[in-house]
């Protein structure tokens, strides 16, 4: 028999908590109650809940009738004009009566975040029936999934079956573990390292008794530290060849995922494991299912709250600052989607408060600190992840500044001051770098090459909105020594042999938004003074996109193919003029085009074959993509015969 319904305007009574490993419930202290809520956490044990009768369904609906309707009746007589969410908060306190409730049920099986008026408070009526069920149920439903996490039918998986192929690892798993703190963690900082490796070594001594969410830390682990290496180093530390070890890793990791049920009950940990995985994977290709899957973990991430500051939630400093690495990750990552895919990467965000992290080591952290410490000056292990994070959110900052309604004069100066202020900030976390140690030198040219792009590339969008469509104010020398500096920067990273063990993350961000104005300013003007740079730039790089491909450490794809179709247009257009100067007289010849930094893909790049071929080849239509880069770099795809 369902519990009578009770009255929304009860008095919230103190009530006493037990200590418990699991985040419990808080008693209410400014009409909120929550699992974690504003300056308050407290703990309770959560057992097993008894399933919902019809009758507590009927007595819930009773109670959000009567909220509803208490909600109406509070109602401010004047309200004040809604102000759109912003995607980025400018961290200053906000006044306490403006801030919407915000409930965050959360154990150690799952967490659920909430902040709509309603659902708030209809769950303080029953929070306990409402608490994430426990793994067994968990498992249950798993397996009733129609579709898997990869868009592959989910097979059902035992209990154990995520956990026993760690046994075929103990000879390598150390050695993989190594290889991961020093080539993957300084590139991206998402876990944090001694406890991770608390974590790693228990699932070593113990393998059969690794939970699903270390499983899936596990597999995302071992297939980054794998990416890293050359098939020689990969045969020496697994006695296995490189395909073959990324294939188990990867099929285990995707085993993992599934068991772990992602989608209905994420956690903390279970986001850390995919974005590494998903980072990882962009070694391998530079499709769309990764940045995808990247847009589908920030909605995971969203349902647990890392869109809103920790330190809002009650959460303790420790996970409060974890969560900002992990949350300032996935957005710096969708970033690129303007580059690899030519779509804007602010048509979607949530609003969010979340801060920065800050500028520490890991050894600054641990999880039973009362506060966090002060953020260091110099270099940390967390500034070329910082510096990732200050270019996103000034990039996004440039893109509501473009579509406000001031004048293109107030723009520019705007632009610029906001420049100003990102190179201040990111020299904070380059001031004390040595060129001579690899990873400062990696965080010193990174930062200058990121800052150089958005300059160039904002700069460019910024005048294409004043003058649409006019060459001669896109194709200026300016231009294309900023295009060829970035691209310089970049070879030169690749080039330096003691960064070789960063190579696999160069090879994740190709720069395909600066090559692709570049193979246009030479199409446009190909005899200006810094074409024979640009040229020698344009080889140096399929140089190395061909290695890469001849390596196996990406596969080749139509942004590639394109590309080559524009660099050879680009070429015939210098050809032509060279004969011109040869052949004053207006004798003809030939047109020859230098071969070098072809890239060389299955099928050719032979004349005869249309562009819409290769299109319809790769399994999708990327044309539409690219025309919004082109359109982006105000460059009409009608300028490259063969391509439109």
């Amino acid at each position: 028999m369902g519990r009578p319904s009770r009255s929304r305007r009860t008095t919230c009574q103190p009530r006493r908590v037990r200590p418990d490993d699991t985040i419990g419930l808080a008693p209410c202290a400014t009409g909120e109650k929550s699992v974690a809520t504003d300056g308050h956490l407290a703990r309770r044990a959560v057992g097993r809940v008894r399933k919902t009768t019809i009758s507590d369904v009927a007595s819930r609906l009773s109670s959000l009738e009567k909220t509803i309707t208490a909600a109406t009746i509070d109602a401010a007589p004047s309200a004040q004009p809604s102000v759109p969410g912003r995607a980025f908060a400018d961290h200053e306190p906000r006044p306490k009566e403006r801030q919407s409730p915000k409930i965050l049920l959360h154990n150690q099986n799952s967490s659920q975040y909430f902040d709509d008026l309603f659902t708030t408070r209809a769950i303080e009526e029953d929070q306990p029936s409402l608490l994430p069920r426990s793994e067994d149920e968990n498992q249950v439903e798993a397996s009733d999934t129609l579709l898997g996490l990869m868009g592959t039918p989910s097979i059902p998986i035992a209990a154990d079956a995520t956990n026993t192929s760690w046994q075929l690892l103990t000879r390598g798993a150390v050695e993989l573990w190594r290889i991961f703190t020093q080539n993957v963690d300084p590139s991206i900082k998402i876990l944090h390292i001694p406890t991770a490796e608390v974590l790693f070594f228990e699932a070593i001594r113990e393998p059969n008794a690794v939970s699903k969410d270390a499983s899936v830390v596990l597999g995302a682990v071992y297939f980054a530290a794998t990416s890293t290496l050359e098939d020689h180093e990969v045969q020496h530390v697994l006695g296995l060849d490189r395909f073959t070890a990324l294939r188990h890793f990867r099929s285990q990791f995707q085993r993992s995922l599934s068991a772990a049920n992602i989608l209905e009950h994420p956690t903390l940990l279970l986001l850390q494991g995919l974005a590494i995985y998903l980072t990882a994977s962009r070694t391998h290709s530079h499709g769309r299912s990764s940045w995808i899957l990247n847009g589908l973990a920030l909605r995971i991430a969203q349902s647990i709250g890392l869109h809103r500051d920790g330190s809002n939630l009650g959460l303790r400093p420790f996970e409060a600052e974890v969560r900002r690495r992990l949350w300032w990750h996935m957005l710096a990552r969708d970033n690129r989607a303007a580059e690899d895919h030519g779509i804007s990467s602010s048509c979607w965000l949530p609003p969010s408060d979340t801060k920065l992290p800050l500028n520490i080591h890991d050894e600054d952290l641990h999880p039973d600190m009362r506060e966090l410490p002060a953020p260091q000056a110099g270099w940390t292990r967390m500034s070329l992840h910082l510096v990732n994070m200050e270019i996103t959110q000034t990039v996004h900052r440039l893109d509501s500044l473009f579509t406000s309604a001031s004048d293109s004069n107030s723009k520019e100066l705007a632009r610029r001051d906001m420049m100003d202020r990102l190179k201040d900030r990111v020299h904070t976390y380059t001031s004390s770098c040595s060129s001579s140690i690899p990873l400062h030198k990696m965080t010193m040219q990174l930062a200058l090459l990121m800052v150089h792009k958005v300059d160039l590339v904002t700069r460019q969008q910024l005048v294409n909105m004043d003058h649409p469509g006019q060459r001669d104010v896109m194709t200026t020398e300016e231009n294309i020594v900023a295009a060829c500096r970035c691209l310089e920067i970049y070879m030169g990273l690749w080039a330096d042999e003691l960064l070789l063990q960063y190579r696999w993350w160069l090879r994740s961000y190709p720069q395909y938004h600066v090559l692709l104005y570049v193979l246009w300013h030479l199409y446009v003007r190909p005899d200006g003074p810094n074409a024979d740079r640009a040229w020698e730039n344009v080889y140096r790089l399929f140089e190395i996109e061909e290695s890469t491909l001849r390596e196996g450490g990406s596969s080749s794809n139509t942004k590639c193919i394109v590309l080559q179709r524009l660099k050879k247009n680009a070429e015939a257009v210098r050809g032509s003029v060279s004969n011109r100067n040869l052949a004053p007289d207006g004798a003809s010849s030939s047109t020859q085009s230098d071969s070098r930094g072809t890239i060389s893909v299955q099928g050719g790049l032979d004349d005869q074959i249309g562009m819409q071929s290769l299109y319809e080849e790769s399994g999708f239509l990327p044309i539409s993509i690219w025309n919004n880069l082109l359109d982006e770099m105000n460059i009409p795809l009608s300028e490259f015969p063969g391509i439109s």
